[in-house]
């Protein structure tokens, strides 16, 4: 493919590990397997051995240098941040093809200021194509006023390709796995608090492994964060963890690649207090491991799933699947992926077949 006719991806790479930054570095994956030229602007600033790869430090400068000169037809842009979406879209000025895709939406029209609405509406407007990964936010983006005819509804799971994805853990995980029998695993980009509640709900994975931990004595819960975060937050965290005499049962790790650990778990869980879908849960099942999640969207085939911040419901439905592993096991054995970036692929096809070069308003 002629670098007229590339594809530029804007968005967090890995590391660190979270669902966006796993979700762009697979699907850069693919589109290289299947010949696309593709670039990465990258907002994380951790370099990686990937070679069409830029890190975006200072985004003015950046932003000033693209537009000038920027080669890519297609944009696809996954950043979280409005004024940056809202500087990507007048990309159209210079008839690139601007792509969004929204991975989480949580915010309400009556949320954002007079200029961020009009801001909001600009690039609704300039966008060539949306992807959304659920209904809901499909008809919240309708709502704001987007033409609905350029909004495509895909979820954010793409599967590995597992030999780009490393194969063991470290040691010190190793270790504290080695004499546990039921192996839990939570997952979180960072620690983050939302609206006074624990965003991802580790939180209720500590008092989880509390209330298991009599009748389950070997029970490992680990939570995979790809950094930090909130750092008080985080001290509160292990303070509990301490306090509740869990140390041997409970253990956080920053920047593990998922996939590996999956493959030695009985058990994912997500009991996040807002979500748009859940990747960690769809790549569970994907792996043929149990998955267990809060009530607040549309989960994977396959999901169990509990009242949101229901502490006695996650406790029940986690030790009913525990004592009746083996009927869930194979329940979700059953299960057909959904091959998304063949969904993705098709949309970029359509745009550089497109005669067309102009905005869809």
């Amino acid at each position: 493919m002629k670098n007229s006719n590339g594809i530029a991806i804007m968005g967090p790479y890995p590391p660190p590990f979270g669902g966006v930054s796993v979700h762009i570095g697979r699907l850069y994956r693919y589109l290289i397997n299947d010949n696309f030229n593709v670039k990465i602007y990258s907002e994380t600033s951790v370099k990686c051995e990937c070679k069409d790869f830029v890190i975006i430090s200072n985004f003015s400068k950046w932003f000033f240098k693209y537009f000038i000169s920027g080669k890519e037809r297609i944009f696809h842009c996954h950043t979280h941040s409005w004024n940056r979406r809202f500087f990507i879209s007048l990309l159209c000025l210079r008839r690139k093809r601007v792509i969004f895709t929204f991975h989480s939406l949580r915010n309400d029209w009556s949320d954002f200021s007079w200029k961020k609405k009009i801001r909001i509406k600009v690039l609704l407007a300039l966008a060539y194509k949306i992807i959304v990964v659920n209904e809901t936010h499909f008809y919240k983006l309708t709502r704001w006023g987007c033409n609905p005819s350029k909004v495509e509804i895909i979820n954010a799971y793409i599967p590995p390709l597992l030999e780009g994805e490393g194969s063991d853990i470290s040691p010190d995980l190793k270790e504290f796995i080695k004499d546990g029998d039921k192996i839990i695993v939570s997952n979180a980009s960072k620690l983050v608090l939302y609206k006074d509640q624990d965003l991802y709900g580790v939180d209720m994975m500590v008092y989880l492994t509390q209330k298991l931990k009599p009748k389950f004595k070997k029970i490992r819960t680990i939570i995979c964060l790809g950094e930090i975060g909130d750092r008080n937050y985080f001290d509160e965290i292990n303070a509990l963890v301490k306090r509740l005499n869990i140390e041997n049962n409970f253990k956080i790790v920053i920047g593990e690649n998922l996939i590996p650990i999956l493959s030695k778990t009985h058990l994912v869980i997500r009991p996040s207090y807002s979500d748009s879908y859940g990747v960690s849960i769809a790549e569970a099942i994907y792996m043929k491991v149990p998955a267990i999640a809060s009530d607040v969207c549309i989960r994977p085939e396959g999901t169990v799933l509990f009242k949101n911040r229901d502490m006695d419901d996650l406790f029940k439905k986690t030790t009913h699947l525990i004592e009746e592993y083996e009927y869930h096991k194979n329940k979700i054995k059953k299960i057909k992926p959904e091959i998304n970036f063949e969904r993705v692929k098709q949309v970029y096809k359509n745009m550089i077949h497109s005669r067309n070069g102009k905005c869809i308003l």
